[in-house]
Formats: C-alpha cells, sequence, structure tokens
C-alpha cells in the first residue's frame, strides 16, 4: 500500500474522530438509568422526554415500582429536576382519585403538561389530565358523554395522539361507542370539548373521513389543527388536513404537483409540523423517492427541503427518509427548523437536524457518547409520541440506549450552542487556602483535574460562572511555581474541558 493511500485513509480516520467528538462536545446528559431522583429514589426506567422553548424537559421515570413524572428545569445552565407527579397524586375535582399510570407527557412554555393514564379508584379507567399550577386536573374521562354523542372508550386512556398549545388548549384522538365504535379529533378550548372531525363524517368537496395510522393531531398557537387522515372513497391514500376557523380543507394529497416534477404518490404529517405562521412540514414521495416538504400558507407554495439521494453531513447520500423513519416524534419550529429520522449511506440510522437550507447531524448508532461507549444498534432516538423533540432554540431532547457505557440508557439533550468548557481564570490563595476558579459555566456536579489527579475536596458553587474548593497544595496536588499547574474541568457528562495553565 502506497504512502499517499496510508496517508488519506489516515486523515478520513482522523476526520471522522473528530467530528464524532464535535458531536459528542454538543452533547449534555439530561438524566440516566441508576440517577437519583429528587426525592431519592433510583432510576430505574427512564423515556418519552418531551422539550419546551424554555429549555425544560419533562419525561417519565420509575424506580422498582413506582411511575413518576420529572421535569428539569434549565438543562443548559444550571440544572434542576423536581418530581410533578406520581402515584397516588390526586386528581381535582374526582373524588378519592389518584393518579395509577401516566403516559406520553407533552410540556408547553408555561410548564403546563398534558398526559394519559389511569386513576387508582378505578384503574382500568382514566383519561386525559393536565398538571398545572402545581395541580392535576381532569381534560376528559372514559365513559364521559362526548359533545356529538356516545361516551369516550377506555382506548382515552391509552392514547397518545393529543397535543397542547401554550394558551392550555388541547386537541385529541380518541374513540368513541355509540352503536358502533368510531374515532374523532376534538379540541378543548377554555374547558369545554367540541369537535374537530369525526370517522365517516362528509366534508364538502372531500368526501368520507376515514383515519389511518398517521392520523395524529397537532395544534399550533392560533388553534389551527393538522391532520392526516384517508377517506372511505379512498381508504388506502393518506392526505394532510388542516381544521382553522371551523373550516377543514385539503393541503396537499397523493395526485397534487411535486416541485420535483410529477405528482406526489405518497403524503403525510404525522407529527407536531405545524407552526405559528402556519407552516406545515409534511413527508411525500416523488418518483419512488422520499422527500421533506414545506408547504407556506402565504402562497400556497410547496418547497422541497430534503430527499433521499442528496448529500448527507457525514459525506454520504440520504436514504430512507420515509414515513416509518419519521413518525410523530418531530416538530416544526417557529423558526423553520426542525429534527428528522434518516439513513445514509455512512450512517444506519440517525437524527439530523435542519435549520435555513442546512443539515447537521445529531447523532446516529455507533456514534460515541457522552457517557462513553456507542448508541447501541437497535437505538431508536425517541422524543414522546407528538411531543417536541426540538425547542425554538434549537435545542433537541431524545432518549436513546447505550452499549458499552457509564449507563445503559439516558435522555440526551444536543445543542450548536454547546461548546466545549472553557476556563478563564484560577486563582490560589495562600493564606485562606482556597482555590477560585472561573469558566463559561459551572455545576456542583463537576470534577476537577488538578496536574492529572482528580480533586476529592469538596467544591463550592459560588455562581453559575465560578466555584472555589479548600485545602493545602498538598491536598489539592498543586505545585508552588507559577505557570506549573494544569487545570482541566469535566463535565458530568464527561465533556473536558481546554487545559488551563496557571
Amino acid at each position: 500500500m502506497s504512502l499517499r493511500v496510508l496517508l488519506s485513509a489516515f486523515i478520513l480516520m482522523l476526520t471522522l474522530t473528530i467530528t464524532s467528538l464535535a458531536q459528542v462536545e454538543n452533547m449534555r446528559v439530561v438524566a440516566k438509568l441508576q440517577d437519583k431522583a429528587p426525592d431519592g429514589s433510583t432510576i430505574a426506567t427512564l423515556n418519552q422526554p418531551s422539550i419546551n422553548n424554555r429549555s425544560d424537559v419533562v419525561f417519565l421515570t420509575t424506580d422498582t415500582s413506582t411511575p413518576r413524572l420529572l421535569i428539569t428545569k434549565n438543562i443548559f445552565g444550571t440544572p434542576k429536576t423536581e418530581v410533578l407527579v406520581q402515584r397516588g397524586t390526586n386528581v381535582v375535582g374526582l373524588d378519592n382519585a389518584k393518579i395509577f399510570r401516566m403516559l406520553s407527557p407533552k410540556v408547553n412554555d408555561n410548564g403546563d403538561i398534558l398526559f394519559t393514564g389511569s386513576v387508582s379508584n378505578l384503574p382500568i379507567d382514566g383519561g386525559l389530565f393536565l398538571f398545572s399550577q402545581g395541580q392535576v386536573k381532569p381534560v376528559a374521562l372514559v365513559n364521559a358523554a362526548t359533545p356529538i354523542g356516545g361516551v369516550f372508550t377506555g382506548d382515552l386512556a391509552l392514547t397518545n395522539s393529543f397535543g397542547l398549545n401554550n394558551r392550555g388548549d388541547v386537541v385529541f384522538l380518541t374513540k368513541r361507542a355509540t352503536t358502533d365504535i368510531l374515532s374523532a379529533i376534538f379540541l378543548v378550548k377554555d374547558q369545554v370539548i367540541t369537535k374537530v372531525v369525526a370517522e365517516g363524517e362528509t366534508i364538502l368537496d372531500i368526501g368520507k373521513i376515514q383515519f389511518d395510522s398517521t392520523t395524529a393531531p397537532t395544534i399550533n398557537e392560533n388553534g389551527d389543527v393538522l391532520f392526516s387522515a384517508a377517506t372511505q372513497e379512498n381508504p388506502l391514500i393518506s392526505t394532510v388536513y388542516l381544521f382553522s376557523n371551523g373550516v377543514i380543507k385539503k393541503i396537499v394529497a397523493p395526485g397534487d404537483p411535486s416541485p420535483q416534477g410529477g405528482a406526489f404518490e405518497q403524503v403525510s404529517s404525522p407529527g407536531r409540523y405545524l407552526n405559528n405562521k402556519g407552516e406545515i412540514l409534511f413527508i411525500g414521495k416523488t418518483g419512488g423517492k422520499d422527500g421533506i416538504y414545506l408547504f407556506s400558507p402565504e402562497n400556497n407554495k410547496i418547497t422541497k427541503l430534503v430527499a433521499d439521494d442528496d448529500m448527507s453531513p457525514d459525506g454520504g447520500v440520504f436514504r430512507s427518509l420515509s414515513i416509518s423513519l419519521t413518525p410523530a416524534h418531530g416538530r416544526l419550529t417557529n423558526k423553520s427548523s426542525f429534527v428528522f429520522r434518516a439513513s445514509t449511506t455512512k450512517t444506519f440510522y440517525g437524527l439530523f437536524y435542519y435549520a435555513d437550507g442546512k443539515v447537521l447531524k445529531v447523532v446516529g448508532r455507533k456514534d460515541p457518547t457522552p457517557l462513553g461507549g456507542v448508541f447501541a444498534d437497535e437505538a431508536v432516538f425517541n422524543a414522546a409520541f407528538l411531543g417536541s423533540i426540538i425547542s425554538d432554540n434549537d435545542e433537541v431532547i431524545f432518549e436513546a440506549t447505550i452499549r458499552g457505557g457509564s449507563a445503559t440508557k439516558a435522555l440526551i439533550a444536543w445543542s450548536t450552542r454547546l461548546a466545549a468548557l472553557k476556563i478563564t481564570s484560577a486563582i490560589y490563595d495562600n493564606k485562606i487556602k482556597i482555590l477560585q476558579i472561573k469558566a463559561g459555566s459551572t455545576s456542583v456536579d463537576m470534577k476537577v483535574e488538578i496536574n492529572g489527579k482528580i480533586n476529592t475536596q469538596p467544591i463550592k458553587l459560588v455562581s453559575d460562572t465560578e466555584l472555589s474548593i479548600k485545602g493545602n497544595r498538598k491536598k489539592l496536588n498543586l505545585n508552588k511555581a507559577v505557570n506549573t499547574n494544569k487545570l482541566v474541568l469535566i463535565s458530568s457528562t464527561g465533556v473536558r474541558s481546554e487545559i488551563f495553565t496557571f
């Protein structure tokens, strides 16, 4: 093998290593298995994260038996985790009813959390609940009358197809029991439940609505509702619809012209892909190739953003941008950015971030993790179904399984705003025996490495950018000579700062 070939291979390996390290530096661990919850219990399960625009992440955990709904606030500053709801929490307005199980939490910017679940006095029953201002209140309950006749079935306690905006409006899909069992989408505004559309209902110029596996309604701040559905006339063809001001209109359907040329063969919008500007993101297939498209309400224009065979940021090309790879875990932000799942010729399966016409890789299977090891072959990088995987600040949250790391599962936050820790000053006061360290950000769970040795003395957090350690030079492993001490800060995720000499 020639020297040129060896040199090229080395440069490629070095480039891939640097890229992988850069990805890890953009990640922060929000929670991991075996962490201690604020109540002292050990986290045994961990899933279904959802992020809001205040950088708060809500997620579900259990210890050996007790489910809990937790929120970690300010995940990119000094995070604080709280237990909000757990098995045994009272439900306001329901005599003796206590929460038994929780599913699919979604959080808005006010810190309100919408979730489904069951209650302990009737474990098989339950419904849709809202946690707000420290209390859990029912939104809709199993066996309660619907506004269009019949009652809500037990499906309501298990559904994950629901959404919440910052005004407190709620949209949800569930079944209702009349003479038949049929599904419907309902809207809750000011505690009043109304119908958006019911299965079998005839819509002018559309036909009789029939829900399918991609029917997952979401709502924006204007109260508009986005959903995908078929019709009884064409039960195998999914169409994207928008409900606005009491009217349902078609956005895009198979057979409509594609900006790629020809017509769409398949379309769906199975996530939080409606932003406050009225833009709609959808998955479409044209010429046998999957793509992600943006509908703009200003001129009813459809633009292709990413498609199979486009160049990917890992040096390959995209493959399989299919509906099955991009289910209802996504969100279109108010900045028109989003995260999508894809495979490429270099990445078997991963998450990618789109903003301003550019695509960045977030994470892929077999990539290194902040906890050591690699993301497992079966990692799917989920967020809560119809929860928000991305904030308007372009912060991404996902759950991932890990192989060979210090934990087997974790909730990971990713942001282009994250960077390696940088120390700005370090001063040792010999009189009071205190080392003062200032950095871009600090936390009590940081490790401090002095001259190659991890500090074992207690760390005091002075502020978000300063910490101090008390001890004599021997205990701190400090040299007396100026500019002979090497200091490194190590974050809770294992990210090391640049070496600071003092």
